[in-house]
């Protein structure tokens, strides 16, 4: 299902641009030989992704070099580009410091012959620097505010954000003062700012400022009628959210599963939707007078469609989740250039919703949570609550396309799902997203889903504990995706499953299957018995995955390797540990003790090392090096992802990653 009509506009547009696309190529589509069209450039703010059009190359022996001269220092090989539907490379620039000027080089060769062999762009890395408004500061008040006398100075504010922003216009600050305002913002599509000069919506800094969508009246306990054990009703069309105390309850779909709390929680709620009536149950007979009674009455915080240059900063979300579809802050219809920083997201079924086309969303020190939902049962949720999947941002799976999302330095924790950042429609391709220095903890399923379609995702140094897979690839399509630098720790069944832990989950498609996969670096460990911390199981088909230089640290395998398929698979330079002492690592129905069977039998893993990684606290969660340590020095070098290494040569894992 899809929230805006005007997707289909956005697919008209996406069709022409790929008509666009196949014109100019359509000269050379036949013939063997090679001819570059052009050359993109899209910078955030560590990396620079690199888009290479070409035409011709029918029998795709082509192969493209690319160098970067990063300020001035001279050309230097970087990471190999990936082909991408039979049309493009493409590949990134990383780990470069903000306002970094690069120039990339990409030389085309080909057997068969080349025509505009060589391509050349300029770009330069973004500032983290926060835009500042520089016109009228408009003042808000729940306290003090009144909309009808006001006039917005700070001794004489608006009451409301919704009336306040029919004064919006490039340069113009919002500045709310501390209070709860039980509002659904709509910000006027006519307004928008300036790169220099962008509209700012923000707390004053004289307390919290609260956005919620919580009915003040339902939170009274003589809003609700005692029904007999421990169930109370009160009156409501709808909702998908009702809380008490903060943390949210599970919605019932028969009085009689809330009677008899079906799914093994010890309170919930039951919408009956034809007597417009809310049902609650309340843990160990407890009264709404022992509890505060939350209860979602409205959509969505902010709406953001067709708004440029925009800064959300300092507030607090919470209680938005009337309808399934519900979010904190919807954003679509070509929005870009949207900051949102310093913010906290709370009882939410998700933080920030994408439709749509839109370009540079920066999402940046946040902190997220849905608190309760790791309570839940996982299979009962994922059969009965799928809405609850979304998490932190999601990216529409019918309609989400655009480029340069960045998702750096928040907190993503108690919530079933981290973030999603793929639509799961071909046309709308989601391009050049860095999800970099971010928590990810406490989630009953993955951290990260790249599920869908999707091209140039880097996953940076981002720590993940206690969860059940960190980085989801079922299946990335398009590619590349890249996961590097990461600390997965403490894989577990947090939803009491059966299912394997894995620092990434491969999965199914027989149609299209996942874009090259890049999994370098990383730090991987479990302690929950009879498990691994890297698995490959189900049906799997990818144009390639490769792994080199991660620790895989597990109780019963290092890896866990199950296919009833081939996974073009490259593995080498790895270090494998387990707390097992029979066995190594799994594959393919064969239990191997040593490193050297494993390598023998599969012809993987030639340089790759066993042994205790030694980190500085394996239980404490330090997992930085010892000097002692097998990884020391022990990996290999890759170009353009560990050229600044300290000592002999890189490290194995994350460590040489570690802010």
């Amino acid at each position: 299902m899809i929230k805006n009509t005007s997707l289909k506009k956005i697919r008209l547009f996406s069709l022409a641009l790929s008509l666009m696309t196949f014109s100019q190529a359509y000269a050379n589509t036949n013939s063997n030989e090679i001819e570059g069209i052009k050359i993109d450039l899209r910078p955030t703010m560590h990396h620079i992704g690199i888009q290479v059009n070409y035409s011709g190359d029918r029998n795709n022996n082509a192969r493209a070099s690319v160098e970067a001269n990063i300020n001035n220092q001279g050309f230097k090989p970087i990471h190999r580009l990936s082909r991408v539907a039979n049309n493009r490379f493409v590949g990134s620039v990383f780990s470069l410091k903000p306002k970094t000027n690069v120039k990339v080089r990409v030389t085309l060769s080909d057997p068969d012959g080349v025509k505009n062999a060589t391509l050349s762009s300029t770009s330069k890395t973004r500032s983290e620097t926060v835009p500042v408004s520089k016109g009228k500061v408009i003042h808000i008040s729940v306290k003090k505010g009144d909309d009808k006398t006001g006039d917005g100075s700070a001794k004489n504010p608006y009451k409301s954000i919704q009336y306040a922003t029919e004064f919006l216009k490039a340069g113009t600050t919002l500045l709310i003062h501390a209070g709860v305002y039980h509002e659904a913002v709509d910000i006027p599509v006519k307004y928008g700012g300036t790169k220099n000069n962008p509209i700012t919506i923000r707390s004053a800094g004289d307390g919290e400022v609260v956005l919620e969508g919580f009915s003040e009246k339902l939170k009274k306990p003589s809003a609700w009628k005692k029904e007999g054990q421990s169930i109370y009703s009160t009156t409501l069309d709808n909702t998908y959210f009702i809380g008490i105390d903060g943390k949210r309850l599970w919605r019932y779909d028969s009085l009689g599963d809330l009677k008899k709390l079906r799914f093994n929680n010890n309170a919930g709620f039951y919408i009956d939707e034809e007597k417009d009536k809310a049902y609650i149950k309340l843990p160990k007979h407890s009264t709404p007078e022992q509890h505060e009674i939350q209860v979602s009455v409205l959509e969505d915080a902010l709406t953001v469609n067709d708004i440029a240059n925009l800064v959300i900063q300092g507030l607090t979300f919470r209680g938005y989740g009337k309808t399934q579809f519900s979010e904190a802050i919807s954003i679509a219809e070509n929005s870009r250039e949207i900051w949102i920083v310093n913010n906290r997201f709370e009882n939410l079924g998700t933080g920030i919703w994408l439709e749509g086309y839109s370009e540079n969303i920066i999402v940046m020190n946040n902190d997220f949570s849905d608190k309760g939902v790791t309570d839940f049962d996982w299979e009962a949720l994922k059969e009965h609550q799928v809405w609850l999947e979304r998490g932190a941002v999601f990216c529409s799976n019918d309609g989400y396309s655009g480029h340069s999302l960045m998702f750096y330095k928040n907190k993503v924790h108690d919530i079933f799902d981290g973030i999603k950042v793929a639509s799961l429609d071909p046309l709308a391709n989601t391009v050049n997203t860095d999800i970099e220095g971010n928590l990810f903890s406490h989630l009953s399923d993955d951290g990260i889903e790249t599920d869908g379609w999707s091209s140039n995702i880097r996953v940076v140094n981002n720590r993940f504990e206690h969860l059940l897979v960190g980085v989801s690839v079922a299946p990335a399509q398009g590619g590349p995706t890249y996961i590097i630098g990461n600390v997965m720790s403490d894989l577990k069944n947090s939803g009491s499953t059966d299912y394997e832990t894995s620092a990434v989950k491969f999965n199914v498609s027989d149609e299209d299957p996942s874009g090259e996969i890049f999994i370098y670096h990383n730090t991987a460990t479990t302690f929950e018995p009879k498990q691994a911390a890297f698995s490959v199981t189900n049906h799997t088909l990818s144009k390639g995955v490769f792994l080199k230089n991660n620790i895989w640290a597990g109780t019963q395998y290092s890896m866990y390797y199950w296919l009833d398929s081939v996974l073009n698979f490259n593995q080498d330079y790895d270090l494998h540990f387990s707390n097992a002492s029979s066995t190594l690592i799994f594959h393919q129905d064969n239990e191997y003790k040593t490193l050297q069977e494993y390598t023998h039998k599969t012809n993987l893993c030639k340089n790759c090392l066993a042994g205790n990684p030694l980190f500085k606290d394996y239980q404490g969660g330090d997992y930085r090096l010892t000097g002692a340590s097998p990884a020391k020095d022990r990996g290999i070098l890759i170009h353009g992802i560990n050229d600044h290494y300290q000592g002999d040569a890189p490290d194995i894992g994350a460590s040489e990653y570690m802010n």
